[in-house]
């Protein structure tokens, strides 16, 4: 792709998610001028480390900053609030309106289908109060989601937004947190929906 497709689709992709250069660079620790630069056609291209500076600080692959967008974008539901402990409230399955929507990310396939909620407070990095995190609504066999984040729907009721491990008997799970807290062990998982994208959602605009 040339240095001019590159330049659009980054363009197209701020557009999507209706970012300013000043809090892209905010977010991504950049220089506003070295983004200003670019943007402008200034300078041809970002330093690789800059790029992979704002796609970690927006949660999307590098390619997708870079690979035009167009014609993907719809909308998701944001069906309830990922706590301090990454319990997930309101349960819901998911019949009932949504709270709210937002455009679906780049770079995460339209035609399937996802559901997405909203963190509170400061406990999964670079994530901030007013995010969203997208889970396809797919329920795939558990072991093929082990290592993975997923969203978990446990025996006794919870649901967990954790990364999911083996257990130490078959049949059970352990989950580990984002904050380094102890293992949750040995627990049912009756369904998890793998994780597909972290985005700022609303705080966006």
């Amino acid at each position: 792709m040339s240095y001019e497709n590159r330049r659009a689709a980054f363009k197209q992709w701020m557009a999507s998610m209706e970012l300013s250069a000043a809090e892209v660079a905010r977010r991504a620790s950049i220089p506003p001028t070295t983004l200003y630069s670019y943007l402008d056609g200034k300078s041809q291209s970002l330093k690789g480390a800059n790029e992979q500076k704002i796609a970690e600080a927006f949660g999307v692959p590098v390619e997708v900053l870079f690979t035009s967008q167009q014609g993907l974008r719809r909308e998701v539901g944001v069906w309830g609030k990922i706590g301090a402990r990454a319990d997930v409230y309101p349960l819901s399955d998911y019949t009932e309106a949504p709270m709210y929507e937002v455009a679906l990310p780049p770079g995460i396939d339209p035609d399937k289908e996802y559901v997405a909620f909203e963190i509170e407070g400061f406990s999964m990095p670079p994530a901030e109060p007013g995010w969203v995190v997208v889970f396809r609504r797919a329920q795939l066999p558990l072991d093929e989601l082990v290592n993975s984040p997923c969203l978990v729907d446990l025996e006794d009721g919870r649901r967990l937004f954790k990364k999911l491990r083996r257990g130490y008997v078959p049949g059970r799970y352990n989950l580990e947190s984002w904050d380094g807290a102890d293992l949750i062990e040995d627990v049912v998982v009756l369904r998890a929906l793998p994780f597909a994208s972290l985005s700022p959602g609303r705080k966006a605009r």
